[in-house]
């Protein structure tokens, strides 16, 4: 017995028993939980070393895949021979099977992603996206329905209801390339800078719609549709 919070009495202190088992290399279960006080959950199982898992139907116990860690319910549940994938969060990675070095946090963060190099913070992110590989979302519902689409980023924190909606309204929003050119970052909202520098350039390809800004021989020019370039300001 202890005393009671006013110290006026006592109350009953009752232990609450669950039922567990655990082998001598860590592995076992925790009232129906699979867990794992080792390194390496999967070693009695299939080739794959170093993985860590903990939650009902985390971490396909067939995978040959090695250096992946899985926490939450089904995370990584189909994985087969995928390679250093992190998931936390209810059905985070649920899906992806082959894919690689894919990190996931949230609920039903990338939880249909087959792809690879894809990184969702918060709940929902990426949640439709399938084969679409080397992707960022940070914020819940963040490229939420971006499904194929591969080397996107997104910044948001606020159901955009559809594809679209992603690419024209979260707050940021980018698009990288293998090589570095031609990347594009949007930003769908107003920015303030105290100052804006702009390295010199050859004349960009003429855009399809709007213009392009761009500084050639120290000289501040803009090329429309058209392909007319005009000097805004000398060098």
């Amino acid at each position: 017995d202890v005393p009671d919070e006013d110290g006026a009495g006592t109350q009953e202190v009752r232990a609450l028993t669950y039922p567990a088992t655990i082998t001598a290399d860590g592995h076992g279960t925790f009232n129906g939980v699979v867990v794992s006080a080792g390194y390496d959950i999967n070693a009695e199982h299939a080739a794959g070393i170093s993985n860590t898992r903990y939650g009902i139907d985390a971490l396909n116990p067939a995978a040959s895949g090695i250096r992946n860690v899985a926490y939450g319910y089904a995370t990584l549940g189909l994985v087969t021979s995928g390679i250093e994938n992190t998931a936390l969060g209810w059905d985070a990675l649920a899906a992806v099977s082959t894919g690689n070095r894919n990190v996931a946090l949230g609920s039903a963060a990338l939880s249909v992603g087959t792809g690879g190099h894809n990184t969702a913070i918060g709940t929902g992110s990426f949640a439709s996206l399938t084969s679409g590989g080397s992707g960022i979302a940070v914020g819940s519902y963040c490229g939420a329905y971006t499904t194929t689409q591969s080397n996107e980023l997104f910044i948001n924190s606020i159901d955009r209801e559809d594809r679209e909606g992603d690419v024209t309204k979260s707050i940021i929003y980018g698009q990288q390339t293998i090589d570095g050119t031609n990347q594009k970052l949007t930003f769908n909202a107003d920015v303030t800078a105290n100052s804006v520098t702009i390295p010199n350039q050859s004349e960009p390809p003429t855009p399809t719609g709007g213009g392009t800004m761009f500084v050639q021989d120290g000289a501040l020019k803009f090329i429309g549709s058209g392909g007319t370039v005009t000097e805004i300001a000398p060098a």
